[in-house]
């Protein structure tokens, strides 16, 4: 059984939670590995340009051996991005790629959509672009056909975002996930994303 770690809403605006919160995990266990879905102009804001902000690519290069990047959107916006119809929606799910692209992994990559809401044209969009696979309400939806079973897996969703610079808030999540980490690890092993579609591929 494997363990994916999944979290939403990352962008160069909480960079500073990161490292109070999932850095502090990452140190009681090693072993962890994370999906990070990350939202390429968070608030369509232009210092939150994950292609341009130089403290994100900093920020990336230093935990690229346990952090793997998937897209979230593109801004965040509201209404949802991929209820849109299929022309506003591909056009906005393609800038955001762009954006992320050299971020991802080179050959198994996926999707969320913001607030967890998307249709039918979302899929086709993804699969046109290449996505391997997307989550939504904590279900890995494959876009391609695997050429053996995945292993069983267990998925933990979490997400951070501005709203949790409350240092209480912060520390609840860290005394939180630590306590659930401890408890699985004892028996699983952490995959990304990425790994566990690649295991199915080989």
């Amino acid at each position: 059984m494997k363990i994916i770690v999944t979290c939403d809403d990352m962008n160069p605006s909480v960079i500073p939670i990161w490292k109070q919160t999932w850095d502090k995990i990452k140190e009681a266990h090693p072993w962890l590995k994370i999906t990070v879905f990350t939202v390429p102009l968070w608030k369509g804001r232009s210092d939150n340009d994950i292609f341009k902000n130089k403290e994100f690519k900093q920020w990336h290069k230093e935990r690229k051996g346990w952090v793997e990047i998937a897209q979230q959107g593109y801004s965040g916006d509201y209404p949802p991005e991929c209820l849109r119809f299929k022309k506003p929606q591909q056009a906005l799910i393609r800038r955001g790629y762009r954006k992320i692209t050299t971020y991802l992994p080179d050959d198994f990559y996926s999707f969320k959509a913001p607030f967890y809401r998307m249709d039918h044209n979302t899929i086709e969009i993804l699969q046109d672009l290449g996505f391997s696979a997307c989550v939504q309400h904590g279900r890995l939806i494959l876009l391609n056909m695997m050429n053996k079973p995945m292993e069983e897996f267990i998925m933990i969703e979490s997400h951070i975002n501005i709203e949790e610079k409350n240092p209480d808030n912060i520390q609840l999540i860290h005394q939180k996930m630590d306590k659930y980490l401890s408890e699985l690890e004892k028996k699983y092993q952490y995959v990304t994303i990425g790994e566990l579609l690649k295991g199915g591929m080989e």
